[in-house]
């Protein structure tokens, strides 16, 4: 495929941002596809456009993006009969073989990324909580699976779903039945998740028994280290004394100021131990570290200060918030 020319010039708030992808005001329908990058040297490129996405920052720092996966024989990016895939809501499922060797291929391509599972795995959501209680409707992957594992995983779940749509009335009311592949930790620490379950974009209509819900497959990847230390950027101020005059940075500027704060904390030192290890480092208690971190007045007023040298050396000329 040639490169797209989709580019997202989007204001860097210092407060939780969320963005979709694509963005419904800026796209045009150009077909795109997404590549993952586990480290400087790694990365792992989906073939097809997802339905649907949303990418969390904080301060231009990325907290979390969620990407979900449909309708795989009509978006395909590198394919002539590629469909935007908000045209396939209504379709029928294609045949099931092409989607089991889609989400094959995209469990294949993102897992040469993994640098170790996660344990233990959360049930629903791509966080390090510890989960609790049974996981209600979640078939747990036992662990990595092999290419025809995984082929027969998703058959019978398949064959599980789809018998209960067709049989059991109450089934299209109740929360979708889940297949979770597991939690994997990436090289950089981020934390990668991956989930099948129907595609209820398509069943509610009259031939919703003749065609019950094909395959989705949600990836979710979330940062841990990175994101907690762009949390304290809007910790410095006290950004309602100027509201509604927010502090928005471009995205050259969040850049720069972020990285110069980075430079300056890593690697943080916890109970006189250096911390170097990007598990260990997303591991790290943000609530207890933070707390810490700000309870020396010194500390605080020193972060503080290096984050107004970053900025006015970024380029950034106001509003200004006070500090609190």
């Amino acid at each position: 495929m040639a490169r797209s020319s989709l580019k997202h010039d989007v204001g860097i708030p210092l407060d939780m941002q969320r963005l979709g992808l694509p963005r419904d005001d800026t796209w045009n329908g150009e077909r795109f596809q997404v590549a993952l990058r586990g480290s400087e040297e790694r990365r792992a490129v989906i073939p097809w456009t997802p339905a649907q996405g949303v990418l969390w920052m904080n301060a231009g720092v990325v907290d979390e993006i969620s990407l979900e996966f449909v309708n795989f024989h009509r978006t395909r990016a590198d394919s002539p009969d590629w469909t935007p895939p908000e045209m396939t809501h209504d379709a029928p499922p294609g045949p099931l073989d092409d989607e089991i060797e889609a989400i094959v291929e995209i469990y294949e391509s993102v897992l040469s990324l993994a640098h170790q599972p996660a344990e233990p795995v959360n049930c629903y959501r791509n966080s390090l909580e510890i989960p609790r209680g049974a996981c209600e409707r979640v078939t747990m992957a036992p662990g990595r699976l092999s290419p025809d594992e995984l082929r027969a995983t998703l058959r019978r779940f398949h064959a599980k779903f789809t018998h209960d749509w067709q049989n059991d009335p109450a089934e299209r009311n109740k929360v979708a039945q889940t297949l979770n592949l597991g939690q994997w930790w990436l090289p950089n620490g981020s934390l990668m998740m991956l989930i099948v379950m129907p595609n209820r974009n398509f069943g509610l209509g009259e031939d919703s028994d003749r065609h019950p819900p094909g395959l989705a497959l949600s990836l979710n990847v979330a940062e841990f280290f990175r994101a907690g230390l762009s949390r304290l950027i809007p910790a410095c101020y006290d950004q309602q004394a100027i509201f509604p005059d927010r502090m928005v940075y471009s995205q050259a500027q969040a850049a720069d100021i972020f990285h110069g704060l980075y430079d300056d904390f890593y690697p943080p030192t916890v109970d006189g131990r250096t911390m170097t290890d990007p598990i260990e480092l997303a591991r790290l208690d943000w609530g207890q570290f933070s707390a810490g971190y700000w309870s020396d007045p010194a500390t605080r007023r020193g972060f503080c200060e290096l984050l107004r040298e970053l900025e006015l050396e970024a380029g950034y000329e106001g509003p200004f918030a006070p500090f609190r």
